[in-house]
Protein backbone atom coordinates (compact mmCIF):
# COMPACT_ATOMS: atom_id res chain seq x y z
CA UNK A 1 0.00 0.00 0.00
CA UNK A 2 2.37 2.41 0.70
CA UNK A 3 4.85 1.76 -2.27
CA UNK A 4 1.84 2.37 -4.49
CA UNK A 5 0.91 5.66 -2.62
CA UNK A 6 4.73 6.97 -3.36
CA UNK A 7 4.35 6.06 -6.81
CA UNK A 8 0.41 7.69 -6.65
CA UNK A 9 2.79 10.88 -5.42
CA UNK A 10 5.23 11.03 -8.27
CA UNK A 11 2.59 10.64 -10.58
CA UNK A 12 0.17 13.46 -9.33
CA UNK A 13 3.64 15.63 -8.98
CA UNK A 14 4.18 14.98 -12.76
CA UNK A 15 0.62 16.13 -13.13
CA UNK A 16 1.09 19.12 -11.25
CA UNK A 17 3.98 20.06 -13.23
CA UNK A 18 2.31 20.77 -16.40
CA UNK A 19 -0.02 23.51 -15.16
CA UNK A 20 2.72 25.95 -14.07
CA UNK A 21 5.24 27.79 -15.93
CA UNK A 22 9.02 26.30 -15.71
CA UNK A 23 10.49 29.56 -13.29
CA UNK A 24 7.86 30.05 -10.99
CA UNK A 25 7.88 29.08 -6.98
CA UNK A 26 4.89 26.29 -7.47
CA UNK A 27 6.76 24.84 -10.17
CA UNK A 28 10.29 23.90 -8.63
CA UNK A 29 8.62 23.32 -5.25
CA UNK A 30 6.76 20.11 -7.40
CA UNK A 31 10.38 19.37 -9.02
CA UNK A 32 12.28 19.26 -5.19
CA UNK A 33 9.25 17.09 -4.06
CA UNK A 34 9.60 14.61 -6.97
CA UNK A 35 13.29 14.21 -6.55
CA UNK A 36 13.16 13.21 -2.84
CA UNK A 37 10.30 10.85 -3.83
CA UNK A 38 11.94 9.78 -6.61
CA UNK A 39 15.50 9.34 -4.62
CA UNK A 40 13.37 7.90 -1.47
CA UNK A 41 11.22 5.10 -2.62
CA UNK A 42 9.55 3.17 -0.08
CA UNK A 43 10.17 -0.29 0.42
CA UNK A 44 10.38 -2.87 3.27
CA UNK A 45 13.18 -4.60 3.86
CA UNK A 46 14.37 -7.48 6.37
CA UNK A 47 17.46 -5.32 7.40
CA UNK A 48 18.05 -4.92 3.67
CA UNK A 49 18.82 -8.79 3.04
CA UNK A 50 16.06 -9.15 0.72
CA UNK A 51 12.59 -6.89 0.10
CA UNK A 52 8.73 -7.86 2.04
CA UNK A 53 6.31 -7.92 -0.39
CA UNK A 54 3.16 -9.43 -1.00
CA UNK A 55 4.84 -12.78 -2.16
CA UNK A 56 6.42 -12.98 0.91
CA UNK A 57 3.77 -12.12 2.95
CA UNK A 58 1.84 -14.94 1.39
CA UNK A 59 4.95 -17.49 1.39
CA UNK A 60 5.26 -16.56 5.21
CA UNK A 61 1.10 -17.99 5.84
CA UNK A 62 1.68 -21.04 3.77
CA UNK A 63 4.89 -22.19 5.42
CA UNK A 64 3.29 -21.37 8.88
CA UNK A 65 0.20 -23.14 8.13
CA UNK A 66 1.89 -26.55 6.91
CA UNK A 67 4.12 -26.40 9.83
CA UNK A 68 0.80 -25.97 11.96
CA UNK A 69 -0.96 -28.80 9.67
CA UNK A 70 2.17 -31.05 10.43
CA UNK A 71 2.01 -30.65 14.40
CA UNK A 72 -1.39 -30.94 14.32
CA UNK A 73 -0.89 -34.82 12.73
CA UNK A 74 1.64 -35.55 15.01
CA UNK A 75 -0.46 -34.79 17.97
CA UNK A 76 -2.97 -36.66 16.47
CA UNK A 77 -0.89 -39.71 16.12
CA UNK A 78 0.41 -39.46 19.95
CA UNK A 79 -3.06 -38.96 20.85
CA UNK A 80 -4.46 -42.45 19.33
CA UNK A 81 -1.53 -44.32 20.72
CA UNK A 82 -2.27 -43.89 23.94
CA UNK A 83 -5.71 -44.96 23.67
Amino acid sequence: MAVVESEEIITICYRLQLKYSVFTGPYQSIKNLLYLVNNSKVKFTAMDYYEINRSTMFDLIGTTATYFVVLIQFYDGKNKKLH
